[in-house]
């Protein structure tokens, strides 16, 4: 054999390997996947949004059903001879193609990450009780990026699914198949970034993570079906407040779906009587989620403020007034039951439990935040901070729904927690606000570079118009 035909057969053995032996069967600056040989599903799944060809990390967990009968030939899945699934692909895109034939449906398409490896979610709409995802949709991958997803046919939508007590953790994304009523489905798969459009940073490098991870915050746990610290963890009261500040900021993610979204989404939730992590009896009753049950006897001092800031945020975002004046009732509820906390009527809420020096947390006594394995107790200067700042923004949302005495109300809270926050928390020895006073009376100073700031919303009176999220 000549040495040209000898390299020509080597090229051939290798093409036609690659898939086989883990190489991508497409590839570009945006993507690479390989298709699985046993069932219509990614082998390998990797993007990058920015397209900046960083794809080697594969976050895809190995395919194990097997579909009996299933050939892949090139890129279509047949069945019995027959046609089933077809993916195309281009620069940014992946299509899904299914096509109906006899008398039952085809196997659906899958895609299931190992999440030790990448913490993939959906993001969009689901309806209680429910493990489907509507369309459109977007999947996002912390730290490599975003599709968006859509449908040719409407109301169609995806299987979601995500464990983490498991062997196995994963989280899975199912493509239905084409059924007598929709003979042909059509699911574009569109590699997106999105984030803030700020001027100077496309070409700045130090911005890449901004640009490919400004969507990191965000997951949707489909057996809760709302957001969470991820798509197999648990949904936490006390950080839906971050959600929001960022939904503030965000871009459109699709069609008729927005970050607000996804927070009035849990909002919904919680108050249509829905626990998250940090309130009282949380986790007993999981519809089957993997949950770390809160076993303390009371809620954490920074839910209600969190619920607070949330739902003044998104209808700030939103403009959906509507939604304010439905849930008003339970709103200001919340915000009562927050002030409800100063049991000795000096301005500031109080935890029960004392946050004295050897008064350690438990598992069955948790700190009274999100910190929640440090010993904040009794008076805490963060979520004292969050409280003041949910009460001015909600007595603004009084004023523009007209509740005149609850503005007054929430205002007059806010401005005595604000005139006692600095005498009470302030350490005269370092000049810093302290973590929380204890009741015993200590001051526990540990320098906290949340705490502080935490405490700059405080710098701004009550009377202050709040519009947006960060103080200036």
């Amino acid at each position: 054999m000549n040495q040209n035909l000898f390299l020509f057969a080597t090229l051939l053995l290798t093409v036609s390997g690659r898939a086989h032996a883990g190489e991508p069967d497409f590839e570009s600056k945006h993507l690479a996947i390989a298709l699985s040989r046993s069932a219509p599903a990614f082998s390998s799944f990797a993007l990058d949004s920015l397209g900046q060809g960083k794809l080697s990390h594969n976050p895809v967990l190995a395919e194990t059903n097997a579909v009996a009968g299933l050939v892949l030939d090139g890129q279509t899945y047949r069945l019995s001879g027959k046609a089933v699934w077809r993916v195309e692909w281009s620069e940014k895109t992946l299509t899904l193609r299914s096509d109906h034939v006899g008398a039952t449906e085809g196997p659906p398409f899958s895609l299931t990450f190992n999440q030790r490896l990448n913490h993939a979610t959906l993001l969009g709409n689901m309806k209680p009780g429910e493990r489907q995802m509507a369309l459109p949709c977007l999947l996002h991958l912390p730290d490599m990026g975003t599709v968006r997803i859509t449908c040719s046919a409407r109301d169609t939508k995806l299987g979601y699914d995500a464990r983490r007590f498991v062997p196995a953790p994963f989280v899975r994304v199912a493509f239905p198949a084409a059924t007598a009523r929709d003979p042909r489905l059509e699911y574009l798969i569109e590699v997106v970034a999105i984030y803030p459009k700020l001027a100077g940073i496309e070409q700045n490098p130090l911005y890449d993570g901004f640009r490919r991870d400004w969507l990191n915050i965000f997951q949707v746990n489909p057996r809760v079906q709302m957001l969470a610290n991820n798509a197999s963890s648990d949904p936490v009261g006390f950080t839906l407040f971050e959600y929001s500040d960022l939904a503030l900021h965000t871009p459109l993610l699709a069609d008729g779906l927005t970050a607000n979204d996804l927070v009035r989404a849990a909002l919904d939730r919680y108050l249509a009587g829905a626990l998250g992590y940090g309130q009282i009896g949380y986790g007993s009753a999981n519809g089957g989620a993997d949950l770390v049950k809160w076993d303390t006897p009371w809620t954490s001092l920074d839910t209600s403020p969190s619920f607070l800031i949330s739902a003044c945020n998104y209808v700030n975002g939103s403009g959906d007034l509507n939604w304010a004046r439905a849930n008003y009732a339970k709103l200001a509820a919340w915000g009562r039951e927050m002030f409800a906390a100063d049991k000795d009527s000096n301005g500031l809420i109080e935890y029960p439990g004392t946050g004295n020096f050897g008064d350690r947390p438990l598992r069955n006594r948790r700190p009274s935040n999100w910190w929640d394995t440090i010993n904040f107790g009794h008076e805490d200067a963060f979520a004292n901070a969050l409280a003041y700042r949910g009460a001015t923004l909600f007595a603004e949302l009084a004023g523009k729904l007209n509740h005149v005495q609850d503005a007054r109300f929430f205002t007059e809270k806010a401005a005595k927690l604000r005139a006692a926050y600095a005498p009470t928390l302030l350490n005269p020895a370092t000049g810093v606000i302290a973590g929380w006073k204890s009741a015993d009376g200590q001051l526990h100073d540990y320098w906290f570079t949340f705490v502080q700031g935490a405490a700059s919303w405080i710098r701004r009176p009550p009377t202050a118009s709040w519009t947006g999220c960060w103080p200036n």
